[in-house]
């Protein structure tokens, strides 16, 4: 239960409501999820850093949030990353420049969750600095805020 940010490791730091995969039902009764992942602290570019990954609201075609085990969302550039809002928080909030996430399977009121890409991890740099990352993890998942009594937080 990992982040891999241009290979190092970040453990999931899941001892907080800062961390889940979010399963919203919207005004027009759709629904969507969305995730937010906290890590420990371990050392990035000469700095000690806590990294943060936000992906924001994804559109499920069902009602059923099992219809989305296996299927891949795709993020192809950083304008459609800064558009939806998408980032990683290594130093600052900054976009990710492109992504996959994949859910691959719900088990215990979790969600096992794969998701690689791209990240800007300087933004000021000219040109800016990336790295590669992949995310491999079990996320809560929370509907309402009763869910995270499931997880005693």
């Amino acid at each position: 239960m990992a982040l891999i940010l241009d290979g190092i490791l970040f453990e999931l730091n899941t001892e907080s409501r800062s961390t889940a995969f979010f399963i919203h039902n919207d005004d027009d009764d759709e629904y969507e999820f969305s995730l937010d992942c906290y890590f420990h602290a371990n050392t990035f570019m000469d700095e000690e850093i806590k990294p943060y990954l936000c992906i924001n609201a994804i559109p499920v075609d069902s009602d059923n949030m099992e219809s989305v085990t296996g299927k891949t969302f795709e993020v192809k550039n950083i304008e459609e990353a800064m558009r939806r809002e998408d980032t990683l928080c290594v130093f600052e909030h900054e976009p990710l420049e492109s992504y996959k996430i994949t859910v691959i399977e719900f088990k215990n009121d979790r969600a096992h969750i794969k998701c690689s890409g791209i990240a800007v991890t300087d933004g000021y740099a000219r040109p800016y600095k990336t790295a590669k990352f992949e995310l491999d993890c079990w996320l809560p998942v929370i509907t309402n805020v009763n869910d995270w009594g499931k997880f005693g937080l």
